[in-house]
């Protein structure tokens, strides 16, 4: 549960306006948890300054509730809104005991984070119990996903001490950006701020862990320029567990009497032993990985709002099974070397009328690859950028997808009806499969803070190259996939007034041709196969109270909240198929928290997350499969904070709790960290 503040319509928004200004409300979703507690009566010799500022928060809570939020390419008034969305604001990513976005998306309920690597090394993203290639990840509105593999997806060429907001829409949202939104979208939002400032965070840890992150914005009129770098390193909590990881970020924005020019360019480099990552035979792996993200977009100030953008994303990585050959197999040769690029363009048009809102548009993406292990041979082999081997490998393949949605209002009733039309290549030379996705949502404000919501709408995903083309050891590709389609329902209630929230959803989402890894005899490797049907069904329960915004600043409990998930997936695979990711879910998430003061200029954030996977485990020690035993985690952080520092110190599974996210990778124990931010107005 958070709060959007006020923004302005900007082509970097997931959820942006036709030309509006939104004041984004509570959303009454599954988000970011914080502890249930009852709040004590208010004290009689409140000051009158403090009265104020109660009642001063009580109307802003009344003004956000009226305001619009955007689940489509259109807008729709929060009371009557029709899907489950969530924000995490630039505070609460402040206030909580992250280090990493990775770290972050674990306080949202609905979402599945199984980290690989800790601090944001290497993470898979799962919502609403979806596979990690069926999230769509975007920068300031960007599509960043990976071709080669979901696995990629959160490599990010930035800190998140430089991120504003992170944007969640549960649910499929394939008519509206596109065939990677399958189970859901992550849109990662940079700092905009106008105002000159220089940012630093120096932290240090357990384990020789240290990050350095600076930024700084320049405003020099009607042009802004923002810049951070990061570099971050560990000697790891474990074996083959150690990192280095590095980034660097530009965002310019120029403001003209026609439109915004808006231009970014990041670069990411990630270089650590990845232990028992992908396979438990192999404890010695090792990966470096790089991307690269440019984009440029034009946003009109016309009344039919035009809006191009283009873009281009590069990722270079190196897999090795043996780190640096030792004790490598007679039969291991060389490494696996993989570069990417994905080239992409959109244009949209929105326009406003008596009849409602409505948006059109076409996008093309083209995705390429240069691998040693991955696509088709190619005549002359290439040289690999910075390595002596040569990519003897390659695949590529286009993408085509028109859009139309609009969005009409009567009264306290709303209706968002929309369809993507796209055309697809699973690989080059194959021909155009062409598919139609639509969808409705339908919204009802019954008035007093209460309203009902409903969808249904339909997806799709294309294969990785790594689902069609990967061959090794424990895994084969398969180049015969189909490509994966759903069609979900959803339905809830939600409540919104003054300081008190509450919500309920429920969804059940069909799904055809799902792609799954499966093991069909002991021992034999995992076959890349189109699951024919996976069922899943789930709903959201959450409560938040804010006793500030009843009693003001003087309460010290700024934020209680209790949020809770459940899923259930179901597939058609046999008793004797061993599922290695499309049954792998969160079976039951709750997620608790405390957001309080402690005395002055001391603050406390306490997050405690509950986790009941619904898969077992593989023990390394005595090579054994065992049922996933639930856990509880608790992560904490102490801060000063005054004027332009504050320090810090932080502890995530601060009860030292054995666990893990994914079959075999071990998670780090209790670790502590401490820092140090400044943020100076110039």
């Amino acid at each position: 549960m958070t709060f959007f503040k006020h923004w302005t319509r900007k082509g970097y928004a997931l959820f942006n306006t036709l030309g509006k200004s939104i004041k984004i409300c509570v959303l009454l979703t599954t988000v970011l948890g914080s502890f249930s507690q009852q709040v004590m009566a208010q004290n009689e010799a409140e000051s009158e300054t403090e009265r104020e500022t109660s009642k001063e928060y009580a109307e802003e809570e009344v003004l956000l509730n009226e305001v619009v939020v955007q689940t489509q390419r259109v807008p729709a008034v929060y009371s009557q809104q029709a899907r489950v969305v969530n924000v995490i604001t630039k505070d609460q990513i402040k206030q909580a005991p992250v280090q990493s976005i990775q770290e972050l998306l674990e306080y949202v309920s609905g979402v599945d984070i199984q980290q690989r690597g800790p601090m944001g090394i290497q993470a898979d993203i799962s919502i609403r119990g979806g596979s990690f290639d069926q999230a769509l990840v975007l920068l300031n509105g960007v599509n960043i996903n990976n071709p080669q593999t979901g696995h990629l997806n959160l490599n990010l060429p930035v800190d998140i001490e430089s991120v504003e907001a992170v944007e969640i829409l549960q649910g499929p949202g394939s008519r509206v950006f596109g065939p990677s939104a399958f189970s859901g979208a992550i849109n990662i939002i940079t700092n905009k701020s106008k105002e000159n400032n220089i940012s630093l965070n120096a932290m240090g840890g357990d384990f020789g862990t240290y990050k350095v992150a600076l930024s700084g914005t320049y405003n020099s009129g009607n042009m802004t320029h923002f810049v951070s770098v990061s570099n971050g390193a560990s000697d790891g909590f474990a074996r083959n567990t150690d990192y280095n990881t590095e980034t660097y970020y530009y965002n310019g924005n120029l403001q003209t009497y026609i439109g915004d020019l808006d231009l970014q360019v990041g670069y990411g480099n990630k270089a650590f032993g990845a232990s028992t990552f992908y396979s438990a035979n192999f404890p010695d792996q090792f990966e470096e990985n790089s991307s690269l993200y440019t984009s440029l977009k034009f946003t009109s100030n016309t009344k039919v709002k035009f809006s191009p953008l283009v873009y281009w994303n590069r990722s270079q990585d190196r897999f090795e099974l043996f780190r640096d050959f030792n004790n490598a197999a007679d039969w291991y040769v060389d490494h696996n070397y993989h570069m990417t690029d994905v080239y992409g363009t959109n244009l949209s048009a929105e326009y406003e009328s008596k009849f409602g809102i409505t948006a059109i548009g076409v996008d093309f993406r083209s995705e390429n690859i240069l691998s040693t292990v991955l696509g088709t041979d190619m005549d002359e082999p290439k040289e690999i950028p910075g390595e002596e081997s040569l990519f003897t490998k390659s695949e590529s393949r286009h993408n085509i997808s028109t859009y139309f949605e609009h969005n009409l209002y009567l009264n306290k009733f709303t209706a968002s009806l929309g369809v993507m039309a796209n055309w697809s290549q699973k690989y080059e030379g194959d021909s155009y499969t062409f598919n139609t996705f639509p969808g409705v949502d339908l919204a009802y404000d019954l008035g007093k803070g209460y309203s009902v919501f409903g969808s249904v709408n339909t997806a799709m995903r294309l294969p990785t190259f790594t689902d069609m083309y990967y061959s090794g050891p424990t895994d084969l590709g398969n180049p015969d996939l189909e490509a994966e389609k759903s069609i979900t329902f959803e339905g809830g209630f939600k409540f919104g007034k003054s300081s008190l929230n509450a919500s309920i959803s429920a969804f059940n989402r069909l799904g055809k041709n799902i792609i799954d890894w499966v093991q069909t005899e002991e021992g034999g490797q995992f076959v890349a196969t189109n699951v024919q049907e996976l069922d899943t069904k789930g709903f959201d329960l959450f409560v938040q109270y804010s006793p500030q915004m009843d009693f003001g600043k003087s309460m010290p409990i700024r934020k209680v909240t209790m949020t809770y998930t459940y899923l259930n997936v179901e597939a058609n695979e046999s008793e004797e198929e061993v599922s290695k990711y499309v049954l792998s879910n969160l079976r039951n998430k709750l997620v608790l928290g405390l957001d309080h003061q402690i005395f002055r200029n001391l603050y406390a954030n306490w997050q405690i997350n509950y986790q009941d996977r619904a898969y077992n485990t593989w023990s390394l020690e005595d090579q054994t499969e065992n049922p996933f035993e639930p856990v509880w985690l608790i992560d904490a952080r102490v801060y000063y904070q005054k004027d332009f520092y504050t320090f810090y110190v932080e502890a995530s599974n601060l009860l030292d709790v054995d666990y893990v996210d994914f079959i075999s990778v071990e998670q780090p124990g209790r670790w502590i960290k401490a820092g140090l931010k400044l943020d100076l107005n110039l």
